[in-house]
């Protein structure tokens, strides 16, 4: 789950959050990028070709876009996992 607001990160500004949830999970591998949900509070929020092709060269193969705009009920930015349905955060 990465959490945009406003401008679009950098491919090197991307892989340096990647690296800080390297460096907070001792579980996490590159597995986790495969698939990319980006938070937004902005509801009319899309993603461009661009924006989409820097996820891709991280190596996301499935990108989703979560608008979110509810103040206070935003998800943590952070590796997730799915297990029987639920969601749930890799580290705490």
């Amino acid at each position: 789950m990465l959490t945009i607001y406003g401008q679009f990160p950098t491919t090197s500004e991307l892989q340096a959050i990647l690296d800080d949830f390297e460096t907070m999970d001792d579980v996490w591998t590159r597995d986790f990028i495969g698939t990319i949900v980006i938070q937004t509070p902005e509801i009319d929020r899309k993603l461009t070709e661009d924006e989409m092709n820097i996820l891709r060269s991280l190596g996301a193969s499935d990108i989703r876009l979560f608008p979110n705009g509810v103040p206070g009920a935003q998800l943590p930015q952070g590796p997730y996992f799915l297990h029987y349905g639920q969601l749930h955060q890799a580290y705490t």
